[in-house]
């Protein structure tokens, strides 16, 4: 510009504010722990498309690029599917896999960059009610993001292969982003979350969710970040 100055791309600009308010202004729970066996701030993006809930079928606006969905405008009911196609999943899991060859290093020559890590995991996720009688071992500072929009639900993974648990959480959503993309196959939606490791009792497995997902997951890890493809 006549100023030297870059200008900040629009959709760049807001997906910055709405991180920075709901991680970096928000009254981070997590600084109180150490180790792993505290709570998360999670920041998760998802590829997907977004519907109109109205006519169940994918969203459609006069817009010619890029833009982020507006949550304050009732008239505009949509819905996000994170889904794709078997083609779609194979075609993106040979992206990934040619990613992760070119980042390993080769004998001989100097190593050039970080390479990538690489795990393929079978789990199944089941979800079970909290009783009440457990209500009291969350930290007070956690209880208004957890029982805000009901009661919680611990989310128990167990390897398929060995039957062994590997994790239970109990997580909840801070807030969405979601992010209109017409030029492409894929819109996306970025969301903020909270987990927490959880250590206490749980009750029968949830009906509202169903009894058990099944996942067969590929993970690709690149430095702070995780590229999940998973198929359920």
């Amino acid at each position: 510009t006549i100023r030297s100055i870059i200008p900040l791309d629009s959709l760049t600009e807001q997906i910055s504010i709405f991180l920075y308010t709901h991680v970096v202004l928000a009254n981070d729970p997590t600084y109180a722990w150490n180790g792993r066996e505290g709570p998360v701030i999670e920041v998760e993006a998802k590829l997907g498309q977004l519907f109109d809930s109205n006519l169940q079928e994918r969203l459609s606006l006069p817009v010619e690029s890029d833009c982020i969905i507006s949550s304050r405008d009732s008239r505009l009911r949509t819905n996000f599917r994170s889904s794709m196609t078997e083609k779609q999943h194979r075609d993106l899991n040979q992206f990934l896999n040619q990613c992760f060859q070119e980042s390993q290093p080769r004998p001989g020559q100097p190593v050039s960059r970080v390479p990538m890590k690489y795990v393929h995991t079978k789990e199944r996720d089941t979800f079970h009610e909290l009783p009440p009688s457990q209500y009291s071992l969350f930290p007070p500072s956690l209880k208004d993001y957890f029982f805000s929009r009901g009661k919680p639900r611990v989310r128990v993974t167990t390897d398929t292969k060995t039957e062994k648990v590997l994790h239970s959480i109990v997580k909840a959503r801070i807030a969405d982003l979601n992010v209109f993309c017409p030029n492409s196959l894929f819109d996306f939606r970025i969301s903020v979350n909270i987990e927490l490791p959880w250590k206490g009792q749980v009750g029968p497995v949830s009906e509202r969710q169903g009894k058990e997902r099944c996942k067969d997951r590929m993970s690709y890890k690149h430095l702070a970040y995780q590229i999940d493809l998973t198929q359920v």
